[in-house]
């Protein structure tokens, strides 16, 4: 990604609104005030894209995962997302207390640790990036990383996002 640090935040930012309404399931940031607890992570594949959403409403854990490909329009030369997989009521293996244990213990609560790297380089080949956006008590936290960055945060997010992969039994393509 190039541009500057709040560019890339806002560009970031609108994509994700977009690929929430293409998947269905609304933009987390503009969900309000609500009390309830949910977290994304959201990883790209080639030309697929991932996002696997665990939310906490009302005392009651779930988890979906939703799987779109990036599709090019030949006419205007855009890309755009089109969804081909969801799957909704997943179960964690080591169950749900394990599961919300390892969110807030790795830090997905407030006051957000993770910061977005300022390093401004081109990804790799085929690098990809790995996005979490979190909603909880009315905040918003929001961080992305390239695949092979040498932050700590980045690492941290990346080895979350692994942990989801296998809790869940899922490919995110972390």
């Amino acid at each position: 990604m190039t541009g500057d640090i709040n560019e890339r935040i806002r560009t970031t930012e609108e994509t994700l609104k977009k690929d929430s309404e293409t998947f269905g399931i609304g933009n987390i940031k503009d969900k309000g005030d609500s009390s309830d607890f949910e977290v994304r992570i959201w990883s790209d594949q080639g030309t697929l894209l991932h996002c696997l959403l665990i939310s906490n409403k009302d005392g009651r854990w779930k988890a979906s995962m939703f799987t779109g490909d990036m599709m090019l329009n030949r006419q205007t030369g855009y890309t755009y997302l089109k969804k081909t997989k969801s799957s909704k009521n997943l179960s964690p293996k080591s169950g749900w207390k394990e599961v919300s244990d390892g969110l807030f213990g790795r830090g997905i609560r407030f006051p957000f640790s993770y910061r977005i790297d300022e390093v401004n380089k081109p990804p790799e080949p085929d690098e990809g990036l790995v996005k979490l956006e979190f909603r909880s008590e009315g905040q918003y936290g929001l961080v992305f990383y390239q695949k092979f960055s040498d932050s700590d945060d980045a690492k941290k997010i990346i080895e979350l996002c692994k942990w989801l992969q296998d809790e869940f039994d899922i490919d995110l393509g972390c």
